[in-house]
């Protein structure tokens, strides 16, 4: 069949285009600079959100998808849920120091996610003692998020600084 012989997108879009004009339909190209221009606002959106974010998930999920960005020109809407299959698909794109900061900041986010959801979840059996130990990871838990919340932003921001500077 036709689709086992394709190959590659090329082979596709050649093909595509020549059952298009085979059926007298019209095939409108694409506009690259304005597909250029959609995601260098996307990207720059992402990076002001990422600037004012103190949320260690949301800065984690922006980090991911920013860094997914700039290592594959596409653009990426993915949900929370999708975090840890960018930050695998990333383990190959950026540096393996920035991707264990990732790996590493994403476990602390897991814990702190799970450890909201235990105090949430709580019952009036839990004795005193056991609070107060879930209350001290919690905030040892937070103060590393804290901690980290600068560099894993960086990966970005750092990057995306001298980036400007050698366009201008």
């Amino acid at each position: 069949s036709l689709c086992s012989s394709i190959k590659t997108l090329e082979e596709f879009v050649c093909c595509l285009d020549a059952a298009a004009e085979a059926c007298d339909i019209m095939m409108k190209k694409g506009d690259k600079k304005k597909e250029r221009q959609i995601l260098f606002q996307h990207r720059q959106a992402l990076i002001e959100h990422l600037k004012v974010t103190e949320d260690p998930a949301l800065i984690l999920h922006l980090t991911s998808v920013l860094l997914f960005q700039f290592s594959t020109h596409s653009m990426l809407h993915a949900p929370g849920r999708c975090v840890p299959q960018i930050i695998t698909f990333l383990s190959t794109k950026i540096p393996e120091d920035q991707h264990s900061l990732l790996v590493k900041y994403q476990g602390l986010v897991v814990k702190q996610l799970i450890s909201q959801n235990k105090k949430i979840g709580q019952g009036d059996d839990d004795s005193v003692e056991s609070t107060l130990n879930a209350e001290e990871n919690t905030d040892t838990i937070w103060k590393e998020l804290q901690e980290l919340s600068g560099s894993v932003k960086d990966l970005i921001l750092r990057s995306r600084k001298s980036s400007v500077t050698e366009e201008c």
